[in-house]
Parts: C-alpha cells; structure tokens; sequence
C-alpha cells in the first residue's frame, strides 16, 4: 500500500465478462481485433491491481441479464444485442468476470443496472457522492456504447469529476 490511500480515485471496470472476454464468448468476435490492438487484455489487470495498491476504489459494472430480460432503452440499440438470446445470463459462464480481474472484498460491485449506462438502476452516483471520488478512469467494452453513456452520465451528474477514459483499456465492436 502506498504511504499516502489516494481514495479519492476510483477505476470503473466496464462488462469485463467472459461474454466478451473469452474466445468462446458470443461477443468476443466483435471485439477481438480491437482487444489485440489496444492489449486491454493485458493492461486493465495492471490498472486494477495498481489502483488497489494505491487504495484507489475498484468498481465493476457487469451486465446482468434474466433469461428472455432486455435493457430498457433497446430500441434504440445500434449493435441488436438485444436479438440475440443468451447474453450475460445471471449465473452463466458468459456473465462471469474475466479471470484476470478478480473482484475482491473492497471492490463495488454494481447490481441491476437497467440500461447501457453503469449509472442506471446501479448505486454507482451514490458510491461516487459518499466516497467523494474527484478522479474516475474508466475502461471496458464497449468503447462507443456502455463506456460512452457511462462517461457522458457521469459529466453530466458530476460536472467536477475528472473523467478519463483509457483508449486501450477499451474495446468496441469493429
């Protein structure tokens, strides 16, 4: 642990689920190529891990979905993941965190987001409020949809946060 916790810093870890994660995953071909270029693979460990040994907060946002469940807002969804049947299933392999980044007892685990944004339904604008977080690094899939309505929420409800999002900590569908 560092001298000094820097615990006004948070790392937000965005559907880092097998689903994407593992070549076996339904989605990992839409992101595959983008994941080798950035080596997001490779490095978010290396943030998280440097994040917990600085006492920065770690945050996942998984996407967690009932069997036949839809996000609210998909209508309007520009990939149709909403067609496909069996994406991020609650207890499946699929909606399981990737192995390189383990959740541990002091990370935040958001439960029932409803939509693409990690804010919705989830108590992530109330963990950022009373943990006074001033510094969010945001990484994860994908880059143009979950991390974009992410990052756009969290400037729009905290307009003094400083939000920066790692380009190749991320991915989006090619």
């Amino acid at each position: 642990m560092a001298d000094s916790p820097d615990t006004d810093t948070a790392v937000l870890v965005i559907d880092f689920q097998n689903e994407f994660v593992r070549s076996d995953g339904k989605l990992h071909g839409d992101v595959s190529d983008m994941m080798a270029e950035t080596g997001m693979l490779q490095k978010i460990p290396h943030v998280v891990r440097a994040a917990r040994d600085t006492g920065s907060l770690v945050i996942h946002s998984p996407v967690v979905m009932r069997a036949g469940a839809k996000f609210k807002d998909e209508e309007w969804d520009p990939h149709a993941y909403g067609a496909m049947e069996g994406l991020f299933v609650e207890g499946s392999w699929n909606c399981a965190f990737a192995d390189e980044v383990v959740v541990q007892a002091a990370d935040v685990v958001l439960q029932d987001r409803a939509n693409f944004s990690a804010f919705r339904g989830t108590q992530l604008a109330d963990t950022i409020r009373d943990r006074g977080i001033q510094r969010l690094f945001v990484m994860g899939f994908l880059s143009n949809v979950c991390v974009e309505e992410t990052t756009r929420e969290a400037s729009e409800l905290f307009p003094d946060l400083r939000i920066y999002v790692c380009r190749d900590g991320c991915a989006a569908k090619k």
